[in-house]
């Protein structure tokens, strides 16, 4: 009876140790595989937070009809702030801003799959001839625009529209062959291609903010930007995206400007800044030196020559599309809108070279670029809206 009883309560498995040691192996096996799924599944979910506005942003690029122009909105970060304390190593820029933009396990990513796929560029179809062109406007309203031309021998543009969270939002259109990427690749990219889109925030040309502050540059061969080795160095269109990500007026865009070396990895250039209050200045380094150039006028135009020292009659004589845009913001004394600004940019553009013309308002963040000297179908929206709109007649 004793013994019986020992045996029924002992259960069916006291005379299987084995089987007791696997049955509680695979709980134990159960438990650290639902912990390990359960920190997969968290993992997932972080990667996804940290990469959804990338992804949003690298999926939102389209075509405007008709055009080589494309559209694309930028939702994510790309660590300007690090841009901002340090700079680049302007001996090394796609590096730089490669690990600058990209955590540390994807920097090989972009080496591997990106080394030696940039194609050379082009051979120009007739010789290198800049003739960029800007034009700042005060009208009656009180109102500020800045018309502007980029000319040069290349296609397909992007329409950038950065969307910040915590910064500033802005505009800006920019050439994206110095990734590698023309009209058919942005229309159907593959995978690696669109994962270059990242780096467009750094290729500004010229843009808008949404504090009203408006820049373009145009190339001044005898450039030269001075180097002071305690500043943080940058490359030329790094400047603009410093500028529209933290100038909230003209005078702290200068402040921006002379607070780091300014590398021209390929042309020299020189600016036209503008503000929502009317001040506009160009900015031209010569001989090592930061030189400003205001006026009176409401008006400042601005091309590929030297304005320092300069009078009107001297600029008038130095180019002839410097002289034509004048005199026609001279004659309409304050009557300016985006149509009239987009004549003037107009008059002044030249066939065949002439990439895109922008038009920026800075009191009321609308904006209007155009393909090619194609005026009638035009890209428009507004910083801080939704709405945007395809071929706008002017």
């Amino acid at each position: 009876m004793t013994d019986s009883l020992v045996n029924s309560n002992n259960g069916p498995d006291a005379a299987h140790p084995t089987l007791v040691r696997r049955r509680r192996w695979l709980r134990a096996f159960t438990h650290v595989a639902l912990a390990l799924t359960v920190l997969l599944l968290l993992g997932v979910l972080l990667l996804a937070m940290l990469v959804k506005d990338h992804v949003r942003s690298l999926w939102s690029i389209r075509q405007v009809p008709g055009t080589k122009m494309f559209v694309m909105d930028y939702y994510g970060s790309y660590n300007l702030e690090e841009i901002r304390k340090h700079g680049i190593d302007v001996g090394d820029p796609v590096g730089s801003l490669v690990r600058v933009t990209l955590p540390g396990f994807l920097v090989r990513f972009i080496a591997d799959h990106t080394r030696d796929k940039l194609p050379p560029p082009k051979e120009p179809i007739r010789r290198a001839v800049h003739s960029c062109s800007t034009v700042a406007f005060r009208n009656r309203e009180g109102e500020v625009l800045l018309g502007r031309n980029f000319d040069w021998m290349h296609d397909a543009f992007v329409v950038l529209r950065i969307h910040s969270k915590k910064g500033t939002s802005s505009v800006a259109v920019l050439d994206p062959h110095y990734l590698g990427l023309d009209a058919k690749r942005l229309a159907e990219p593959s995978l690696e291609e669109r994962f270059r889109l990242l780096f467009l925030p750094y290729l500004v040309m010229d843009g808008m903010n949404e504090h009203g502050v408006a820049i373009g540059e145009m190339a001044l061969s005898d450039s030269r930007a001075p180097f002071d080795p305690e500043k943080p160095s940058v490359i030329n269109p790094l400047i603009i995206r410093l500028i529209l990500d933290n100038a909230q007026n003209t005078e702290e865009a200068l402040d921006i400007m002379r607070n780091y070396n300014i590398h021209f990895p390929a042309v020299p250039c020189h600016y036209l800044i503008a503000d929502a209050k009317g001040h506009s200045v160009a900015v031209e380094f010569i001989d090592g030196r930061v030189e400003t150039i205001s006026t009176d006028e409401t008006w400042q135009v601005s091309t590929n020559h030297r304005l320092l020292g300069k009078t009107e009659a001297d600029n008038d004589r130095a180019c002839d599309r410097y002289k034509k845009a004048s005199d026609q913001v001279a004659k309409l004394d304050g009557r300016i809108n985006m149509a009239e600004m987009l004549k003037v940019m107009a008059s002044v553009s030249v066939e065949d070279w002439t990439m895109w013309t922008s038009v920026y308002n800075l009191s009321t963040g609308e904006f209007q670029v155009a393909y090619r000297r194609n005026f009638t179908n035009l890209f428009a929206g507004q910083l801080g809206h939704r709405s945007e709109a395809f071929g706008v007649s002017r």
